[in-house]
């Protein structure tokens, strides 16, 4: 910084998302490590010409920030630190997303059926063209920001796309709320929505894709620390825990 220049004001999201990202990379270095390198500014562009509206500020933070985490059919454990082992999506998967949230806009008011009279109650799903996807998992569970103008713009949910759910899970009023939310959970090893942050200590591999873990820790989220079948390929630890 020059002399006279004065010093960059930092953002809620990014002091957040500071404290969350650094308890993973002295706590969970190998999800740490799969972070992607930050979105540039045509990148973000393109997922709001995609949208067609613009990006939440908090959200162009984050992307400014880490661009995501990839999917990798080999290391299948890593990188899905967020809960219900959720992870954040890449600028690409966020663009691609936008197709799934349009066509849930365009049959939600006549084709879903006996739904339709719990979803009316939802109003955040009767607007899925206003959600910007930014975190889900392999099995159509999805994290999204309502940019809808009104009380709820920057609210972050849950939705089961793939689960049969019949609502939106509020997770947080925005995304710092959430990273400073979920760092209380993982620094105290308290829970989040009912879910607890945990290691998973591999002992053992029923597929190829688990081999790599054999011996280690991965990074996780569980509903209970109740005994595992001993055919378990892995025992599981609070992250507070000393052993």
């Amino acid at each position: 910084m020059t002399k006279g220049e004065q010093p960059m004001e930092v953002t809620a999201l990014q002091r957040a998302w500071g404290r969350f990202s650094g308890w993973l990379a002295e706590n969970a270095p190998d999800d740490y490590a799969l972070l992607l390198p930050p979105a540039t500014d045509h990148q973000i562009a393109e997922i709001e010409q995609a949208h067609g509206f613009a990006l939440h500020p908090e959200l162009k933070d984050l992307l400014r920030l880490n661009a995501g985490t990839p999917w990798n059919n080999n290391r299948p454990a890593l990188g899905c630190f967020l809960p219900w082992n959720i992870r954040l999506l890449s600028v690409e998967e966020i663009i691609g997303e936008r197709r799934m949230s349009l066509n849930f806009h365009e049959d939600f008011p006549e084709n879903w059926g006996d739904w339709r009279k719990i979803w009316s109650e939802e109003p955040v799903l009767a607007r899925a063209d206003k959600w910007v996807v930014f975190a889900a998992d392999n099995g159509g569970s999805i994290v999204f920001i309502d940019h809808a103008p009104g009380p709820t713009y920057g609210h972050v949910y849950r939705f089961g796309m793939g689960g049969g759910s019949s609502e939106a899970e509020h997770w947080a009023t925005s995304l710092s709320d959430l990273f400073d939310s979920l760092t209380t959970a993982i620094t105290t090893g308290t829970a989040f929505h009912g879910t607890y942050p945990a290691y998973m200590d591999f002992h053992k591999a029923n597929h190829a894709a688990f081999e790599h873990l054999v011996g280690k820790s991965s990074f996780g989220w569980t509903y209970s620390f109740d005994e595992i079948s001993p055919e378990a390929t892995f025992t599981l630890r609070g992250v507070t825990s000393t052993s």
